[in-house]
C-alpha cells in the first residue's frame, strides 16, 4: 500500500513538473502557454508625415495678405535613419505669401536651409518638421519653424522674419536644454 501511494504521489508531481513547463507553446494545467517575442520589431519601410496645405490672412497696418504654407515629404532629400533603424523622409516646405496679385515670397525650405545652426549630428539625424505663420510685429511677419528628430519631442526651433517687400531672414529661438549652441547660430540672412 505504502509503494501505491509513493508511486501515485511521484507520478502527480512528475505530471505537475512536466505540465508546467515553460517551453514555447506548452499546454499545461492552466491551459496553452505562447512564448512571447523578445525581439524589437523590424523596421518599416520610410516613413513621413502628412502633407499639409495651410492658407490664412494675414493683416499689416491696413494692408492684407495670404500666408500659404505647404509642408511635402520629399523623396529626393536625403533620408534619415533612428537608433532602430527606421528611416524617415524628410520634408520640403513652400512658404508663399501673396498681397492682392502680387507675390511678395515663393520659397522653398529644406533642412538646408537651417545647416548653419545645426550641428552635424543633428543635422544627419533630423527632418524639417515643419513651418507655420506666427504673428505679426509693426511691418514684419513672424514664422516658426522647426527641425527635429522624428516621432520625438527633441527639435530646434527657428523664426523667419518676412518683410512686406520680401526679404527674409533666419534666427534660432530659444536654446533648448538638449542643444547646446554654436557661436555662429545667431542669424542668417537670406
Amino acid at each position: 500500500m505504502m509503494k501505491k501511494k509513493l508511486y501515485l504521489i511521484m507520478t502527480l508531481v512528475l505530471a505537475l513538473l512536466t505540465s508546467c513547463g515553460g517551453g514555447s507553446g506548452s499546454t499545461g494545467l492552466f491551459g496553452r502557454s505562447e512564448a512571447q517575442p523578445s525581439e524589437e520589431e523590424a523596421p518599416k519601410g520610410p516613413q513621413s508625415m502628412q502633407d499639409s496645405d495651410i492658407t490664412v490672412p494675414v493683416q499689416v497696418g491696413s494692408r492684407e495678405f495670404q500666408s500659404n504654407v505647404v509642408r511635402r515629404p520629399d523623396n529626393r532629400l536625403p533620408m534619415v535613419t533612428n537608433e532602430q533603424g527606421q528611416k524617415f523622409v524628410d520634408n520640403r516646405i513652400t512658404l508663399r505669401l501673396q498681397e492682392g496679385s502680387r507675390q511678395v515670397v515663393n520659397r522653398e525650405f529644406t533642412k538646408a536651409d537651417f545647416a548653419p545652426f545645426l550641428d552635424a549630428e543633428f543635422q544627419r539625424n533630423a527632418i524639417l518638421e515643419g513651418l507655420v505663420f506666427d504673428k505679426v510685429e509693426g511691418s514684419i511677419i513672424l514664422y516658426a519653424a522647426s527641425v527635429a528628430y522624428p516621432e520625438s519631442d527633441l527639435y530646434v526651433p527657428f523664426q523667419i522674419t518676412v518683410t512686406t517687400t520680401g526679404n527674409i531672414s533666419i534666427a534660432k529661438s530659444d536654446v533648448m536644454d538638449e542643444y547646446e549652441a554654436t557661436p555662429d547660430s545667431l542669424t542668417q540672412q537670406q
